[in-house]
């Protein structure tokens, strides 16, 4: 029914048009740097029934609209780009455009296309102790207040001598030894 026309009521000779589209909204997306190199997205948003979308890395030129897919079907990246042999993302900016449909026909505008931007990096930081805060080479404190630093890390784990690895803890949180013994 692409004309808009939804509903007929012939006891008062009533038509209702319906012209305004919905716009997509996106859940399940990757966050602004990540280094998973697949993305699982599901399309929803009020009214919405099917959708398309279109993607581009980097600065390539975007790729051609899919056709249209219904909201039970989530988009699956790299898996719907249709790319032969390749089974991951690359490291760099991700673009995703997605225009979604309602039950009448009525397209979100694709100059409005619901947008998601981000960043794949795999590149492995390298996590270092601030030396300023380490323990002279042999000392009798029983206690340790150690910072982590290092190009590009946020978050840290750790382990002394052959315990579990810690939890992720933020930079900002310094390591916190007492009780030391021998």
């Amino acid at each position: 029914n692409k004309g808009g026309v939804y509903g007929i009521d012939a006891s008062k000779n009533e038509l209702t048009v319906d012209t305004e589209a919905a716009n997509a909204v996106l859940s399940g997306l990757p966050a602004t740097t990540t280094s998973s190199t697949k993305a699982t997205i599901t399309v929803g948003g009020e009214g919405v029934v099917r959708y398309k979308f279109r993607y581009r890395f980097a600065a390539d030129p975007w790729g051609d609209w899919s056709a249209e897919k219904p909201v039970s079907e989530k988009i699956l990246l790299p898996e719907h780009l249709g790319l032969s042999g390749v089974e991951k993302l690359f490291d760099g900016d991700h673009n995703l455009q997605v225009v979604a449909i309602d039950a009448v026909g009525n397209q979100q505008p694709e100059e409005s296309a619901t947008t998601c931007l981000w960043t794949i990096d795999t590149t492995v930081k390298l996590a270092q102790f601030d030396a300023n805060t380490l323990p002279v080479a042999r000392t009798n404190e029983t206690s340790a207040f150690i910072r982590v630093a290092g190009e590009d890390v946020t978050f840290y784990r750790f382990r002394l001598n052959d315990s579990s690895w810690s939890v992720s803890y933020p930079v900002t949180t310094l390591i916190t030894l007492v009780g030391l013994k021998s």
